[in-house]
């Protein structure tokens, strides 16, 4: 799944059979679990009699990659890496300094959350995946979310040398706001 996540185009059944070092056989069949996979992102998996695409929006694939772990293959060793030229550790930098000098509060928890997925628009971005506008539906005002989101963007684009598009910057924003990292949020009591 994650080779036609990283696909630009549609890859031969040949080629992949090749990555994978499987049969035809088992690879039509690993086809048919890597479709129902893909639909619960709203994807879908487009065949043809001899080449295979993975269709869908740039949202929903990096999400399917990071509910499916495609990308960190190990979530956990990958947080707790402690060498400071680990692109992890320069997004978890970012991401902390940013939140001190807005004066922000984040739980360990949306910290965690939200440095996977930066790494993964990150690594997305880097391979030329960006989320397009019609991929994006606003519907309520995203500050002080967006100016934390564009601040936390200038400095990756920065130190990973990336121009972030205004997409990503509104996609994290909207993260933030769904992952409620918002401040001074009363806590929800349970009935």
């Amino acid at each position: 799944m994650h080779l036609l996540l990283k696909e630009h185009r549609a890859i031969s059944l040949y080629d992949l059979e090749s990555a994978v070092f499987v049969s035809r056989s088992t690879l039509l069949n690993d086809l048919k679990g890597v479709s129902e996979v893909v639909a619960r992102y709203n994807l879908e998996l487009l065949r043809s009699s001899n080449k295979v695409i993975i269709d869908g929006s740039e949202i929903n694939k990096r999400l399917c990659l990071m509910d499916q772990n495609l990308i960190i293959t190990n979530t956990v060793a990958a947080l707790s890496e402690q060498g400071s030229n680990s692109s992890i550790e320069k997004i978890k930098n970012i991401l902390v300094e940013t939140f001190v000098s807005f004066k922000h509060p984040i739980t360990e928890a949306s910290l965690n959350n939200a440095i996977i997925q930066l790494y993964v628009a990150l690594e997305r971005m880097q391979d030329w995946f960006f989320i397009e506008p019609s991929d994006m539906e606003i519907a309520e005002n995203l500050e002080p979310e967006y100016t934390i989101s564009k601040e936390i963007f200038r400095r990756i684009g920065k130190e990973f040398f990336l121009r972030i598009p205004e997409t990503d910057i509104v996609n994290i924003g909207l993260h933030f706001i769904l992952k409620n990292v918002r401040p001074y949020a009363a806590p929800c009591s349970e009935a």
